[in-house]
């Protein structure tokens, strides 16, 4: 799972991609210019409010992003799309995988099988991309 996990976030530019595409599909505007490591935080709306609601944050060679309104500490992609959609991880995985066409990254190592979360290995989460 950690090399599935860790080549999305290498062809995502550290999980930017994904919020970015998920913020837009949510009808929001992400931030227009990324965190930098002089400037590791932007904020943004992510609700209709007057100010901002959240900010997408750099950490090391990920982003995160951090709701105002929530107490929890900032999710990363995959945790942010699990919340999004209501959906577990495996789930939230195949997602921004099956996602990667709309954004122009290749997912060279995966079939584009759908995968079946009934208790049986897929052909795209396989236990060696899972353990």
């Amino acid at each position: 799972m950690k090399d599935t996990k860790k080549e999305i976030l290498n062809q995502t530019d550290g999980g930017w991609d994904v919020f970015e595409h998920y913020i837009i599909g949510e009808g929001y505007q992400p931030p227009r210019v990324k965190p930098t490591g002089k400037e590791p935080s932007k904020k943004f709306k992510f609700r209709k409010e007057e100010t901002a609601s959240s900010s997408l944050q750099l950490k090391g060679d990920s982003y995160y992003f951090k709701d105002f309104g929530d107490a929890e500490k900032a999710i990363n992609c995959f945790d942010f799309v699990m919340k999004l959609k209501g959906i577990g991880f495996k789930e939230s995985l195949q997602n921004i995988i099956d996602s990667m066409d709309s954004l122009n990254i290749q997912a060279h190592n995966y079939s584009k099988k759908t995968p079946d979360f009934s208790g049986k290995e897929s052909a795209l989460l396989s236990k060696e991309h899972i353990e």
